[in-house]
């Protein structure tokens, strides 16, 4: 394993786990009966192709399946992302890289990735010979130079540019090698995997990218027609309904275990539930499925043997604050002291035990976990906000917000009230009544805008906020997006993460660090001021840890819980089904 893969996975390795029945099995040694890849040794007996049909409730349905075109990190992408695309590589739970589309890792020590002296580097990728899309059609290193050349046009609404955004070029040397120009350190280019430079059919695409661009991103080959590369197969879509997936027998690491997949789309958390609980379906998870869920299955689901509940922790939920001049937004929050108001005045463990009904997670004060080999030494020194509404209530009069008696609300010198919305999905709505109630306490006219479903992979409408707007975020380092390089703006069709359009350029900078860290050292300095300095600054407010739940039926295996990836998805060429 190479030195930075070493680092980064000290950084970030840690998968908490609470099971409510037995705890799912620790991945296994890359090689060691289990792994992925790995041959078992009741291989004799095994079936020699896939088989059974495996029922997959989703509590949403994606616009489309190519993982880079959707703005904001939907779980409903990933899961169908993940189920019918491949990446050059693919991460286990503890962060170590494997070959998928790739051949094998780059390294330095046998050339493949050169780092040179003033920060660019080059990483070559050898292609497997097997890889092909599922039209049947070879994908080759040209595939990779098409899509690289998509994710770098502005006009194409490209919902995450990172890592593209470090690549000077990306080259098809021949049909099976790719090389790619760095213009500066990346912490993980020899390891590029799931939203890093997915590969897209260039026999399919490139004329219509080159004749029609404006309806480049319109059509049925996005959806209902989809040619993916991954472990599954588009069969069938019923738009609003659900999905046939059928076993790719030639996919580049061989057939996945279980042949039919039929995923099925819900509406809410109660109705997935109920369709579990009545043997209707097989596996479903995050973020549809909550604690409170878990809890009410607890004795029909775990204690009647059917299946089991598992709860990981891998994000942080936090409110972003509004920067940009939108209509009717609330002007005081480019001020710190009012940001640290709504910090002191928000009862964060209080919102931490609605919501993971002490299931695991906790109170959150920087964009890493407690599991992080970093996380107690930047707690240390970051900046906290533990409830306290006298301390948000002196702290608004600074600002020239007072009651004017004990119970009234607050009110400026000519009277006016201080208002503010509060914007979540519906999966955020208990937090936005908690916070909103909070607020009200200490005298803030709080007023709760619930986004509608159909809006909320609307880039232009989630960064009109007015005031703060409640989401979360998988915390890995790409994922930290409060920086000038992941603004919505019109030029990129809104489709930048940092919806509140905070901007500080040394955030930027130790951001940058952060991912093109040349060694240990360096990377330790940027995280630790990174976070430190994120925390007094309050670019986002951090709130706590959800816990992320998977219920699963008893006859199915392989399902776990995953650091890095966005969704359950991520090892489904594994997962088999009995019965």
């Amino acid at each position: 394993m190479d030195n930075r893969h070493a680092w980064r996975t000290l950084a970030l390795s840690g998968l908490l786990c609470t099971l409510l029945a037995s705890c799912a099995p620790s991945p296994a040694a890359p090689g060691a009966p289990g792994a992925p890849g790995a041959q078992s040794s009741s291989a004799a007996t095994a079936p020699t192709g896939p088989t059974g049909t495996l029922r997959i409730a989703w509590g949403a349905e994606p616009p489309l399946l190519a993982p880079k075109f959707i703005n904001g990190g939907s779980t409903a992408l990933a899961e169908m992302a993940l189920t019918f695309n491949s990446a050059l590589t693919y991460l286990d739970p503890a962060g170590i890289a494997h070959p998928q589309l790739a051949s094998e890792i780059p390294s330095q020590d046998n050339g493949s990735w050169v780092i040179n002296a003033d920060g660019t580097m080059i990483t070559t990728y050898h292609i497997r010979d097997n890889a092909k899309w599922h039209d049947g059609h070879p994908l080759t290193a040209n595939d990779f130079a098409f899509a690289f050349q998509i994710y770098r046009d502005p006009d194409v609404p490209v919902g995450i540019r990172t890592p593209e955004n470090s690549m000077a070029s990306v080259e098809a040397k021949d049909d099976r090698t790719l090389e790619i120009s760095w213009k500066q350190p990346y912490y993980a280019a020899n390891a590029l995997w799931y939203q890093q430079l997915d590969p897209l059919p260039r026999h399919l695409l490139e004329e219509k990218y080159l004749s029609d661009k404006p309806n480049f991103m319109q059509g049925p080959e996005w959806t209902t027609s989809y040619i993916g590369s991954g472990p599954f197969r588009l069969e069938k879509w019923n738009l609003g309904s659900g999905v046939v997936a059928r076993a790719f027998t030639d996919w580049v690491l061989g057939p996945p275990k279980i042949a039919t997949l039929d995923i099925r789309f819900f509406g809410d958390g109660n109705t997935i539930l109920a369709n579990l609980l009545a043997g209707e379906t097989d596996v479903s998870g995050l973020p549809w499925l909550t604690a409170s869920h878990a809890l009410s299955a607890k004795d029909q689901w775990v204690g009647s043997g059917a299946g089991t509940v598992q709860a990981t922790v891998s994000r942080l939920q936090h409110m972003d604050f509004q920067f940009r001049d939108v209509p009717s937004v609330q002007p005081l929050l480019t001020d710190v002291r009012v940001r640290q108001a709504l910090m002191y005045a928000t009862d964060r463990q209080g919102l931490a035990d609605r919501t993971n009904e002490g299931l695991g997670g906790g109170v959150a004060d920087i964009f890493l976990l407690p599991t992080d080999a970093l996380y107690r030494e930047v707690d240390q020194t970051a900046s906290k906000y533990p409830y306290d509404p006298a301390r948000a209530e002196a702290l608004m009069a600074e600002v020239g917000y007072r009651r004017p008696q004990a119970g009234s609300p607050l009110v400026n010198g000519a009277g006016q009230p201080f208002a503010i919305e509060v914007w979540g999905t519906g999966e955020s709505q208990n937090d936005a009544t908690i916070i909103a109630r909070n607020w009200q306490d200490v005298g803030m006219d709080s007023r709760i805008v619930a986004i509608p479903p159909n809006r909320a992979a609307d880039g232009q409408y989630r960064t009109s906020f007015t005031g703060v707007s409640l989401t979360n975020h998988r915390i890995v380092p790409e994922n930290f997006i409060w920086t000038s390089s992941q603004l919505p703006t019109a030029q990129n069709q809104f489709a930048g993460q940092n919806r509140g359009s905070f901007a500080d350029p040394e955030i930027d900078r130790l951001q940058r660090t952060v991912l093109g860290a040349r060694g240990p050292d360096e990377w330790r300095q940027a995280t630790l001021a990174l976070h430190g300095g994120m925390s007094k600054t309050l670019g986002t407010g951090p709130l706590y840890y959800p816990v992320d739940i998977m219920m699963v039926r008893s006859t199915v295996a392989g399902p776990q819980g995953h650091y890095w990836y966005p969704a359950n998805s991520w090892n489904i060429f594994e997962w088999t089904i009995t019965g």
